[in-house]
């Protein structure tokens, strides 16, 4: 099977404060199609716990127009690895830094129109550590312990938080 892909052009549709959106004419298998792409850093995504318990933050997320209650999460700094952007958000979100990090694995959030590439890590032996949070954000943070079945329950809505809490039951606990 031939897989070759040819981009044949790329313009600028947009560009947005973390987004740049591109439409590409492509050409895969003989056929030639337009697709439009956002593009967006990598981000990262930390299951952080602690005494039986996994820290979450709960904000406004103006795109559903509702709070939501998720992993606490962001995006990559340019020239930071996935570890270092892991501990920053992690200390702006939560106030804490974890004495053990684990990289888990990643994944694509909506490969079908988005280059974003999520980082999946696991977040131990918390120690208090505030840095100040984003201008833009502002998050309350809770806890749910382990025992409590709602984790384990299509209680949240965001593709990141279930497909982390799914990988925390099924591979690590």
């Amino acid at each position: 099977m031939n897989d070759k892909v040819t981009v044949l052009d790329v313009k600028e549709a947009y560009k947005g404060h973390n987004i740049l959106v591109t439409q590409e004419d492509i050409e895969v298998r003989g056929k030639k199609s337009r697709k439009t792409i956002v593009n967006h850093e990598d981000c990262v995504t930390i299951i952080p716990i602690q005494d039986g318990k996994i820290y979450f933050v709960r904000q406004y997320r103006h795109a559903c127009r509702r709070f939501l209650i998720e992993l606490p999460a962001g995006k990559m700094d340019k020239g930071e690895t996935p570890l270092e952007s892991a501990q920053r958000e992690l200390q702006e979100e939560i106030g804490m830094k974890a004495g053990e990090m684990s990289y888990l694995f990643g994944f694509y959030l909506a490969p079908g129109y988005s280059t974003e590439f999520m980082h999946l890590f696991l977040a131990t032996e918390l120690k208090p550590s505030k840095l100040v949070e984003d201008m833009d954000e502002q998050i309350e943070v809770l806890t749910y312990p382990l025992s409590d079945e709602a984790l384990w329950k299509p209680t949240f809505l965001d593709a990141k938080t279930i497909i982390g809490l799914n990988y925390l039951r099924d591979c690590v606990l």
